[in-house]
């Protein structure tokens, strides 16, 4: 974990209107999908050209998982 990158982070986050501390907001980003994604997409637009794995591991947190069709079981998609 980079403690500057997940300062520079949640610092991107509180200027675009989030009100909690540091400890919320990396609970947040691992719990909450939309949240961890306009995190990540935020500090793409400020320079970052990692992955949203690489963001992860950057900034020390396992994010929630996404059922989104890359990772998403087809079984229990519905038609």
């Amino acid at each position: 974990m980079n403690e500057e990158a997940l300062n520079d982070s949640f610092n991107l986050f509180a200027s675009n209107g989030y009100n909690g501390d540091l400890e919320s907001y990396k609970e947040l980003i691992s719990n909450n999908t939309e949240a961890f994604n306009d995190s990540y997409g935020l500090f793409k637009s400020n320079g970052y050209n990692g992955s949203g794995e690489d963001f992860s591991s950057l900034v020390g947190i396992q994010p929630a998982k996404t059922n989104d069709s890359a990772s998403a079981d087809p079984a229990v998609e519905s038609n």
